[in-house]
């Protein structure tokens, strides 16, 4: 059996956060729910994660995985301690920290592969970095290699840019008669101390490895996340005009000829047809949309929105939980929640859906094809407007309303003559 162990059973006292470090976000997954998912796509049968007693609340809610309690025991050595008599010979346990981030899902599944092929007990992955200050750095040596921490390096060892990673495979067989090293009393027991003297497999990642012990590492690991997705989207030939200041997260699909300009957040699985232009400052989240469309500026659209072809949504406007059919303009300060617009439709400065009932639960609307739903009108869901309707602007609609229909719901004007004097 492949066995997965998460270390998460340090303080996160550099973070300067009561939220474990393993539990901060970057594209909106927890560091630990991706080293999760990495674990599981090289094939781990079981998950387990270290904790202490006192980050364990922020951590039970992980589903799929089972809890080890980090004891007295201090350091990497101590917690992986805890593991102990939980494998057997025919075991394979890959261990790996709460601040790593990687940024190829597919590193442990290859470096596992490789380590297979090695026929060693013993195996870590390592990586050149420009900056190994802090670091343990991988001094090699004939066909063996040996893990310095920082601390023990003199001025030579310090120019080693080739670091440890802190992801480890272990054979249980070997685990069986080496865990007891792990166990000391009153001392800081380090996980490395299993690979002194030994010949081991060392797997040189090509792909980028950070650990986050830091806000500013945290700062550092976000900025080239997304800097590299801007890249891969440039290097398909989608138009990024500042790859600084633009976030696209990992799962999000751009078609050809689409422009981006600053400022804009897409996110999730979000897809994005061709030929559209996403004008400044959107935040895009788990939504569809489809070929030459225009977003933004100042645009939201939250999850689960489809946005057919050929639409325009404008400045200032919010869509959630919505499908627009095609050519649909929404061109400024409206909202659309849990509703559907008919094709051709056009949505008025200041409309908005009032879906929420009563602090209960979300209405839908329908709104038919070819309408016209003037300025600073409220549609008050559950309600159905029919296809060639006209709404007139400062409207509150409760009711429904036929095709070919003009609904008009307002206060009659009423005007008096020097009133005011």
């Amino acid at each position: 059996m492949k066995i997965g162990v998460i270390l998460a059973g340090g303080k996160s006292s550099r973070f300067k956060s009561i939220l474990p470090k393993g539990l901060h976000k970057i594209d909106g997954v927890t560091i630990v729910d991706r080293m999760i998912e990495c674990l599981k796509i090289a094939g781990t049968n079981k998950i387990y994660i270290i904790v202490n007693n006192d980050n364990y609340e922020y951590y039970k809610e992980i589903q799929g995985v089972d809890f080890l309690f980090q004891g007295d025991l201090v350091g990497s050595g101590g917690a992986f301690y805890s593991f102990n008599g939980l494998f057997n010979d025919e075991d394979e346990i890959v261990v790996v920290n709460s601040d790593c981030f990687l940024f190829s899902k597919n590193t442990i599944q290859k470096f596992y592969n490789e380590f297979k092929s090695s026929g060693l007990d013993l195996g870590l992955v390592s990586v050149i970095v420009d900056n190994p200050n802090g670091l343990g750095r991988i001094y090699n040596y004939d066909d063996n290699f040996e893990i310095i921490e920082e601390i023990d390096c003199n001025k030579e060892l310090k120019k080693i840019k080739e670091i440890n990673t802190g992801i480890y495979v272990f054979k249980g067989s070997f685990l069986e008669s080496k865990m007891k090293y792990l166990n000391i009393k009153n001392k800081e027991s380090k996980i490395t101390t299993l690979f002194k003297n030994m010949k081991s497999y060392k797997y040189l990642c090509q792909d980028e490895i950070m650990s986050i012990n830091n806000k500013e590492e945290f700062y550092e690991v976000n900025k080239k996340f997304y800097l590299n997705n801007c890249y891969k989207h440039l290097n398909n030939g989608v138009k990024i005009y500042d790859v600084n200041n633009t976030y696209i997260g990992e799962n999000v699909i751009i078609g050809y000829e689409v422009e981006i300009y600053p400022n804009n957040y897409i996110l999730g699985n979000t897809a994005v047809g061709d030929n559209c232009v996403i004008y400044p400052n959107c935040f895009i989240n788990n939504s569809k949309i489809n070929e030459n469309c225009e977003i933004g500026p100042f645009a939201n659209l939250k999850d689960n929105c489809d946005i057919g072809e050929n639409c325009v949504i404008g400045a200032y406007v919010e869509i959630k939980n919505s499908f627009l059919q095609s050519k649909v303009k929404a061109k400024h300060h409206a909202y659309l929640g849990d509703c559907f617009v008919g094709e051709n439709t056009n949505i008025g400065c200041g409309t908005i859906v009032a879906n929420y009932n009563n602090h209960k639960q979300k209405n839908k609307t329908i709104i038919g094809k070819n309408s016209f739903i003037g300025s600073n009108v409220t549609l008050i869901a559950p309600v159905n407007i029919g296809s060639s309707v006209v709404v007139a602007a400062g409207s509150t609609i409760t009711k429904d309303v036929d095709d070919y229909s003009l609904a008009i719901a307002r206060v009659k004007e009423i005007n008096k003559k020097d009133y005011y004097r």
